[in-house]
């Protein structure tokens, strides 16, 4: 009966035309089901740490990734990596691998950014393990323009 409706009665329909007359005359009587209430009051959930337990999720993806990615020699949506830079990112990673790793803080403020260069947005990682590959190329790409500098927090004005 949807797909009749939808298709404005355009389609065929498995139903012999009586049944589908039944339908058509019972379709406008049918409504939306009304909305649950509920008879117990709403109540925030206050769980500390779940942040910071999906940050820490995703930086041991990057690390993976980016372990994989200096390993290989090979970026899945950039393509193969020189091995003299694949090289000079290594110790950079590290580096900056342990900062995060030490400070979460640091890392709840780097995450939205790295999630930033492939998206329209800084919203926190969604959890959707299809983006890794791209984060681990916004990761690779950061690492290749700034290899060999620590990682530091930067203090700017607001939008900018």
């Amino acid at each position: 009966m949807r797909l009749a409706l939808a298709s404005a009665d355009t389609s065929s329909s498995p139903l012999d035309l009586p049944v589908l007359a039944d339908w058509q005359k019972v379709t406008p009587t049918i409504s939306a089901a009304p909305t649950a209430i509920s008879h117990y009051p709403a109540a925030a959930l206050e769980v500390k740490g779940v942040s910071e337990a999906i940050d820490a999720c995703l930086l041991r993806l990057l690390d993976e990734r980016m372990k994989s990615v200096l390993a290989s020699l090979h970026c899945a949506t950039l393509g193969p990596i020189n091995a003299s830079i694949a090289r000079a990112l290594g110790p950079t990673w590290a580096a900056w691998h342990a900062a995060l790793s030490a400070d979460a803080s640091l890392l709840a403020d780097f995450l939205p950014l790295a999630c930033k260069c492939r998206t329209a947005s800084a919203l926190p990682w969604d959890g959707d393990h299809a983006r890794i590959p791209h984060l681990a190329t916004a990761l690779v790409m950061m690492l290749a323009t700034h290899h060999g500098e620590p990682l530091q927090r930067l203090w700017s004005i607001e939008g900018t």
